[in-house]
């Protein structure tokens, strides 16, 4: 199912939790294309700004602002285990076609969802909700950026765009 009013207690804090800072993690800005840097940063590489974090974390750019980690804004629980540089995932919601909201995971650098931590990570969130995973660019592979996991992952469909992906509800007769 989408993400819409499901709350999973194992793994999102029911009550956000404040103060989290980004420290040293750059996984983000590693993992995220910034078109407004000058010049634009391409998806899936070092940030020519990063260093023990963000080096103009107070000017930084618009879509950097805009980003909503999950563990950043509180609302994934645990320790410090989670943050995403040292999890190797990246949570953030992602809106579909129709409004849609889906859990977005990232993989924060090359086979990240492979770990032992990851894997059970992602294994249990398939139980419960189907979300999208992507991968790590990696120009030399065929495999799909984007790929649905999870219950109901059967009722959507996902496609790759030059700029992302799309998720859209399967009619029933129609796909």
């Amino acid at each position: 199912m989408p993400l819409s009013r499901k709350v999973l207690r194992w793994l999102f804090a029911p009550d956000p939790q404040p103060g989290r800072q980004c420290g040293g993690c750059v996984a983000c800005c590693t993992t995220m294309r910034i078109a407004d840097l000058e010049p634009p940063k391409p998806r899936c590489q070092h940030c020519p700004h990063e260093a023990q974090g963000c080096a103009i974390y107070p000017t930084r750019p618009n879509t950097c602002r805009m980003f909503e980690c999950l563990w950043l804004s509180g609302r994934i629980g645990g320790d410090d285990r989670r943050r995403p540089d040292q999890l190797g995932l990246i949570f953030t919601i992602a809106q579909g076609s129709a409004g849609l909201e889906f859990l977005r995971v990232l993989e924060a650098w090359p086979g990240a969802g492979e770990t032992a931590r990851a894997r059970y990570i992602l294994d249990r969130l398939a139980q419960q909700l189907c979300f999208v995973f992507k991968r790590w660019d990696d120009p030399q592979s065929d495999t799909p950026r984007h790929e649905l996991r999870g219950l109901g992952r059967e009722n959507f469909t996902i496609w790759d765009t030059p700029t992302g992906f799309r998720v859209a509800q399967k009619v029933p007769g129609v796909y």
